[in-house]
């Protein structure tokens, strides 16, 4: 009985310490918005326009009415 117990709250330990903290979180997202802005000199206007859909969406994801 006392395995079982040791053996979930090891599984619960492992899983904890693998999730990503907020801060890498935070990091990845702006990342993300980083590679999106980054326009290149040569860039098609179709690719503009979505890059334009993202950058959006990253800037209205979290607001509210």
């Amino acid at each position: 009985m006392f395995g079982i117990f040791l053996g979930r709250g090891l599984v619960a330990v492992i899983a904890w310490l693998n999730s990503p903290s907020e801060e890498d979180r935070i990091v990845a997202q702006l990342r993300s918005l980083a590679r999106t802005v980054s326009f290149e000199p040569d860039a098609v206007p179709t690719e503009i326009l979505v890059r334009e859909e993202r950058i959006l969406a990253y800037l209205t994801e979290d607001a509210q009415d």
